[in-house]
């Protein structure tokens, strides 16, 4: 979860956080799992000028982020 608070940086959540991208509040009821995943993985997949960078990190984590997002 530790990765996931520099998305704050550029992300909001419950209204707290940057601009640059989009909020994240709704991003896995409204794009599912296996997309957040896969941007987490690859952030590049579906936009190849996206901004947001690829942090280091492994499935776990990415599935951790993942539940957090989606509460």
């Amino acid at each position: 979860i530790n990765n996931s608070l520099l998305s704050i940086i550029c992300h909001q959540i419950k209204g707290d956080g940057g601009k640059l991208g989009p909020a994240l509040d709704d991003v896995v009821s409204s794009k599912g799992e296996a997309f957040v995943l896969k941007k987490l993985a690859n952030p590049k997949f579906n936009n190849a000028a996206s901004a947001m960078p690829k942090y280091p990190m492994n499935k776990a984590d990415m599935k951790a982020i993942v539940g957090f997002l989606a509460k």
